[in-house]
């Protein structure tokens, strides 16, 4: 009889060529949403050959995702499990949520006398990435570490001090913001709008205001007087 047993996925670390290393709990002596339990024991005993060849594969699909590098069963019963994925559509389905937990496919060899629902005895063959675990510890919390970074506790650490520049940054922008808002406003150009006809109505009319230049025998010195014209008007004056 051919058993599945699903189990969690706690944590996937991003290597550098792009494959993952996923780590979770493969089994725990909670029961299922079948009212099955697999002891502990029964792990401790079937982990060794199954660790020969490591079998990971998808939905319990005759496809390979990675291989097993790490299983150990801990003092509280549960059953730490490490794989390096590969496949690539593996890969994006963990990274993306859909695959939340690993699942133990094997046979039952064994079970209790008294209690059948827990199995004593088992043939572990492979252990799959799923979409849905039944364990009720087999929903699986993943993060997403930076490849140069494995440390959690490194990485949570880039992430304060990236947010308090981030916060430093702010106040000196309000800080900004606030001396320009002290500053006095730029005064304010009146313009009118103005034709050609009337602008040379008005440089006449500044012109016929303007007394002449005498010379020494009385008569109207025109050079010195459009020099005249020209210091007083504030520009050139140009006739055509």
């Amino acid at each position: 009889m051919l058993k599945t047993i699903y189990a969690t996925l706690q944590k996937v670390e991003t290597l550098k060529d792009g494959t993952l290393i996923v780590y979770g709990y493969a089994s725990s002596e909670n029961r299922d949403s079948e009212g099955e339990m697999i002891k502990a024991d029964a792990m401790r005993k079937a982990l060794p050959e199954y660790m020969r060849f490591g079998a990971v594969r998808e939905m319990h699909q005759p496809k390979a995702a990675g291989k097993a590098i790490e299983a150990s069963v801990q003092d509280n019963g549960h059953t730490w499990f490490g794989a390096h994925i590969v496949d690539r559509e593996a890969i994006e389905k963990v990274r993306t949520d859909v695959y939340k937990g690993f699942s133990l496919g094997g046979k039952v060899t064994n079970r209790d006398s008294e209690d059948p629902s827990v199995i004593t005895g088992l043939q572990l063959l492979e252990i799959s990435l799923v979409d849905r675990p039944s364990n009720p510890e087999a929903v699986f919390t993943m993060f997403k570490q930076h490849e140069d970074c494995k440390d959690p506790e490194e990485l949570l650490e880039k992430l304060k001090q990236a947010l308090n520049l981030a916060r430093r940054e702010i106040i000196d922008l309000r800080k900004q913001v606030t001396e320009l808002s002290a500053l006095p406003d730029h005064p304010k150009a009146r313009l009118r709008t103005i034709d050609k006809t009337q602008d040379i109505n008005d440089a006449n009319s500044l012109a016929n205001d303007i007394q002449p230049v005498k010379n020494a025998t009385g008569g109207i010195d025109e050079a010195a007087t459009a020099i005249k014209r020209i210091h007083q008007s504030g520009g050139f004056m140009l006739h055509f």
